[in-house]
């Protein structure tokens, strides 16, 4: 979305381009300008980090400031959250003593802008009440291990086996939800090897990730839709759904309305946890859509695969990097262990243990030597989110209250201030590529099949259908893949002039076989097959 397209009327976006109006970047100004007189909805207001939630509120200060109305959704805000959100748009209107917000789900609370009352929370009534069947399988984490590997009893693969053999010998849907790119691609692999029969099939098994082309993720998206949508008609009720998995990461866990028979899930964080199980039985079915094993409907299904070490307990892989907290992760395994008897009642548990899992007094009662770990991981944790939210406030513009009169504010930067830290996602490290396929006379296109010609743009350079055609086949990438990775292709010249493609990497992919192509130059060669790219 362009500054001025920003002007419109109405509009949709990301909450980047939204929370780039508090950073002292180019036309910040004119962004404020443009939401001043908007109604301001954020869906999923619970997703982000200390980072992007300090700029949140700094936004929510200025819309406060022009009494702008907003509207904040999400199914898993902690009660300390939702009041750093209401308190901000408070403030920004002039209220600046905090409140005790206690969300309740589902419902809802309004704030005046007027008069800065804050109403009591309303709670909506629902006729899909359900109770999550909880199942932690505490597995040892052998997800890099190459298919055709021996399957290790206690271990991840075996667990995954386990729980989605009833999908593949009698029918229905399941989701397997992934940590990482990487454990998705091999988790895939190895699932195909487990149940070659429905792999065999078509739309037996599915990968869905961010890091294919950008055509290729929309087509699978869209098979996504249709095969575990919301029904359409009687007919898509009448009886069970075929045997289908589709292995993801988190990407299934917003935006996108798909119902499973059964979710199966690495460990996350609870709130994460909860939006994957909203996945689960999601819609009607009945007992006729229904497969046998997943009845009945109103007790869905949640397996959770937490990683531990000999000892049994929780232990975080080193391939998960930074993905999540450990507290966090440590947190929720503890608490996931409770529920597994009781099951979690949606929606009567849910706010109780969202707010139990960041509960100051949640360690009491543990063993010693999980107190003391987990009282250094909540440290570690308490530390990192200061230290994000004390870099927000410095690198974001200054509050509505201390403009006063002079507009100069709104785009100075304070001293040490570097270009990489005016982003809206502190520490992304991502690029993107451009794959292109050499075919066997040396062309350059932008398919395996080389139909769709890499197109260079006229005397006036690119029009808008080649630039909307080159995008198309764009993907993200780890940046650290571009860094130490293979050398880009040169780009053509007419391309100079359009700001998008200035930092796309353009790589020339030559086939490996089994449709399978690969570029190799430099320390690190990047592949690209039918599981999307892969570093190598």
């Amino acid at each position: 979305m362009t500054q001025t397209r920003l002007l419109a009327p109405l509009g949709a976006g990301t909450i980047d381009q939204a929370l780039s109006a508090v950073l002292p970047v180019t036309h910040n100004a004119l962004r404020l300008f443009s939401l001043s007189d908007k109604v301001f909805v954020v869906d999923e207001a619970h997703a982000y980090g200390p980072w992007m939630h300090k700029l949140l509120t700094r936004l929510l200060e200025w819309l406060g400031a022009f009494g702008a109305p907003v509207v904040l959704l999400s199914a898993t805000l902690t009660g300390r959250v939702a009041a750093s959100l209401v308190d901000a748009y408070r403030r920004g209107a002039g209220f600046t003593e905090p409140t005790a917000v206690e969300p309740c789900y589902p419902g809802w609370l309004f704030t005046d802008a007027a008069t800065g009352e804050v109403s009591a929370p309303r709670a909506t009534s629902t006729d899909r009440a359900r109770t999550l069947d909880v199942s932690v399988h505490r597995v040892t984490w052998d997800a890099g291990e190459a298919p055709r590997a021996a399957v290790a009893a206690g271990g991840r693969r075996a667990a995954l086996r386990e729980a989605l053999r009833p999908v593949a010998e009698e029918g229905g849907t399941a989701l397997v939800c992934c940590t990482t790119v990487a454990e998705a691609q091999s988790t895939f692999r190895d699932l195909c090897e487990a149940f070659p029969a429905l792999a065999a099939r078509e739309g037996g098994l599915r990968l869905l990730h961010s890091r294919f082309p950008a055509v290729t993720r929309q087509k699978i998206t869209a098979e996504c839709e249709s095969a575990y949508g919301k029904p359409r008609s009687a007919e898509d009720t009448a009886s069970p759904r075929h045997a289908s998995i589709l292995v993801a990461t988190q990407v299934v866990e917003q935006s996108l309305d798909f119902d499973f028979d059964l979710v199966v899930t690495d460990l996350a964080p609870l709130a994460q946890l909860l939006q994957r199980a909203g996945r689960a039985r999601r819609h009607a079915r009945g007992d006729r859509g229904r497969p046998a094993w997943a009845l009945p409907e109103e007790w869905p299904r949640l397996v959770v695969l937490e990683p531990v070490d000999e000892r049994k307990e929780t232990e975080i892989p080193r391939t998960w990097g930074q993905v999540y907290d450990a507290a966090l992760l440590h947190r929720t395994a503890l608490l996931l262990r409770e529920q597994t008897q009781s099951g979690i009642h949606v929606p009567g548990d849910v706010q109780r243990l969202i707010d139990a899992v960041y509960a100051e007094d949640f360690i009491e009662g543990l063993d010693p030597a999980a107190e003391r770990e987990l009282r250094q991981l909540d440290a570690q944790r308490l530390a990192d989110e200061a230290a994000e939210e004390h870099m927000a406030r410095v690198v974001s513009i200054c509050a509505p209250a201390d403009v006063a009169g002079d507009l100069h504010k709104l785009s100075r930067r304070e001293a040490g201030v570097t270009e990489e830290l005016l982003t809206t996602r502190l520490g992304a490290d991502t690029g993107r590529v451009l794959c292109l396929y050499e075919q066997t006379n040396g062309a350059l296109t932008l398919d395996e099949d080389g139909k769709a010609v890499l197109p260079v743009g006229g005397p006036r350079g690119l029009d808008r259908d080649d630039l909307a055609q080159i995008m198309s086949h764009v993907a993200p990438v780890p940046g650290k893949w571009l860094r130490s990775g293979p050398e880009s292709h040169p780009q053509p010249a007419s391309w100079e002039e359009r700001p998008m493609l200035r930092d796309l990497v353009l790589l020339r992919m030559q086939p490996e076989g089994d449709g399978t192509w690969i570029c190799r130059s430099g320390g690190r060669s990047i592949r690209i097959s039918a599981v999307g790219l892969e570093s190598v």
